[in-house]
């Protein structure tokens, strides 16, 4: 049985899924979260030296020390036999085109029950216009008020210059260009240029829906020469993996774009969340009026 170490973030989580689920008797799997390790500075695990098979992502090798260094790893740490397969990290802003930094106030939400607070992903386009919010006193119809003119505001037309959803693509589309075209999974760059604007393929600007996965699964599994007979209750599942926030998108980008997605949004800490209003109202809320 070979031993397959996977050294990626929670995206390569799907892929040691998938290969425990459909090829357990080939596989015995070990599954390492690399940021965990690079943010702790833990010593690499022993299983390095033991690996058959070895999954991991093109990070830049040269913000984390000698220690987590790529080629020192794949050259020095693991078996000379050992086979390497590298993925990208899926990461893209275009379909959204808004800063997703966290709000300061979403430290004050951190609990047992919510680790990473109620929204982990930002959006600087309320934020902007809550910074003040502690200056003044809301009554409840003042509140509903200041929640609708947001909403009004970033569905309209104009929420999002086009000067700045180009630049959001622009940036997008070099990031992915130069990680998935040095990765061994290439195909990967031509599926979602051709396909972003048909299909949602990330809930944030981290996480890819299921339809994106399934297609990192499939390149992987090719590599490895595996049968892929992963059916649609297979991506609806990979959908639900990491979708901890699924993002409101703009509707001026998707008029540009020419998206037909519905208004999906959720959250795996707030139930009330199905759409782009209940989003904001949800935000505006634990963000800000329950600090003032």
């Amino acid at each position: 049985m070979k031993q397959v170490l996977l050294w990626t973030n929670c995206q390569g989580g799907t892929i040691s899924y998938m290969l425990s689920k459909y090829h357990s008797d080939k596989f015995e799997l070990k599954y390492y979260l690399n940021y965990e390790y690079i943010r702790e500075n833990k010593t690499l695990p022993e299983e390095f030296k033991n690996a058959d098979i070895f999954i991991y992502q093109n990070y830049n090798s040269n913000k984390h020390g000698k220690d987590y260094d790529l080629d020192h790893i794949i050259n020095s740490v693991l078996k000379p036999e050992c086979k390497k397969i590298c993925i990208p990290f899926l990461y893209f802003e275009a379909m959204f085109s808004y800063d997703m930094r966290q709000s300061s106030n979403n430290f004050q939400t951190i609990d047992s029950k919510t680790p990473f607070g109620k929204f982990f992903y930002g959006v600087d386009f309320i934020d902007g216009r809550l910074s003040d919010i502690d200056k003044k006193n809301y009554t409840e119809d003042e509140k509903e008020s200041l929640i609708e003119s947001i909403y009004q505001d970033f569905i309209s037309e104009n929420a999002i210059s086009e000067e700045k959803i180009k630049y959001y693509y622009d940036r997008s589309f070099e990031y992915l260009e130069n990680k998935i075209l040095s990765s061994d999974v290439p195909d990967l760059f031509e599926y979602i240029q051709t396909n972003f604007k048909k299909i949602r393929l990330w809930h944030n600007r981290n996480h890819p829906t299921g339809i994106l996965l399934n297609e990192l699964v499939k390149e992987v599994f090719k590599l490895l020469n595996l049968d892929y007979i992963i059916n649609e209750e297979e991506v609806k599942f990979l959908n639900k993996s990491i979708n901890d926030w699924v993002m409101p998108i703009p509707l001026c980008v998707k008029k540009y774009y020419g998206m037909e997605f519905s208004d999906e949004c959720s959250s795996w800490t707030d139930s009330s969340i199905i759409d782009t209003k209940s989003f904001i109202k949800s935000y505006v809320n634990d963000l800000y009026f329950d600090f003032l």
